[in-house]
Parts: structure tokens; C-alpha cells; sequence
């Protein structure tokens, strides 16, 4: 069974800021569906170094951290294969870089957003989201 790594992130804004009180989710878009940065591990890489790997060339963002992992199980891809999902999580702030799409890449879009159980999200995702996101 091959590994992927995820990057969930969530940014929340206390109720005394302008977002008063909001939550926002970091999403990437590819194949019809939206969920998190991360990707397929090569041969001979850590899970961490796919990780930074994958962040960087989806969004062209570095991770400054070595964040811990959240979850790990097993969910079927957009095409129906099996994946051992490993999701990490980071606060933004470990986050450098401006969220860049690449002309060709799979990734067609990313947003920041509250709602995130609106979009269409994989399975993974969507229990992330539903198991560890803040609401």
C-alpha cells in the first residue's frame, strides 16, 4: 500500500477580531474534488520530507516546522485506490511563501475557507475535518 502525506491547516480568528470567531481551512483543488496539500511518497523519502515536497510544488509554500502527525488510516483515492493517508498538522505561521499555483500542474485551485464540509471533499478530508477541525 502506497503512503501519502497530507497538511492540514487551520487559521482561527478569536471572536474579538474582524473574523469574529471564524476558522479557515487550508484546501487544494485537483480532480473534481478538495482536499489537503501533500502527496504520493517517492522511494527513499520520509514521510516528512514528502511532505515539504508536495506543500512546495502545489503551492510553493515551505514548511518551517516538523509537524506532528494527527491521524494515519486507510481511505481510497479520487480513482478508487487505496492510500495509507498520514495527515500532519501546523499552525499557519509555519507556513512561508505566497500560495502559488503552477501552469500544468494537477492543482488547479486552493482557497482558505470556513466552510469547508460545503465543498466536495474526499472521505479523507471530509473525517479530518469533521475528527480534528475547529469549528
Amino acid at each position: 500500500m502506497r503512503d501519502v502525506a497530507g497538511l492540514f491547516v487551520q487559521k482561527h480568528y478569536p471572536s474579538g477580531c474582524v473574523a469574529k470567531g471564524v476558522t479557515y481551512t487550508l484546501l487544494v483543488f485537483k480532480k473534481g474534488h478538495w482536499f489537503f496539500p501533500g502527496g504520493k511518497r517517492e522511494e527513499g523519502e520520509s514521510l516528512h520530507e514528502t511532505l515539504a515536497r508536495e506543500v512546495h510544488e502545489e503551492l510553493g509554500l515551505m514548511v518551517g516546522c516538523i509537524p506532528p502527525v494527527i491521524h494515519t488510516g486507510e481511505f481510497a483515492a479520487i480513482g478508487g485506490t487505496e492510500y495509507r493517508f498520514h495527515t500532519f498538522t501546523c499552525r499557519p505561521e509555519h507556513l512561508s511563501g505566497v500560495p502559488t499555483l503552477r501552469p500544468g500542474d494537477t492543482v488547479k485551485n486552493w482557497v482558505w475557507t470556513d466552510k469547508p464540509l460545503e465543498l466536495n471533499l474526499t472521505k479523507h478530508a471530509r473525517f479530518i475535518i469533521e475528527k480534528f477541525g475547529r469549528n
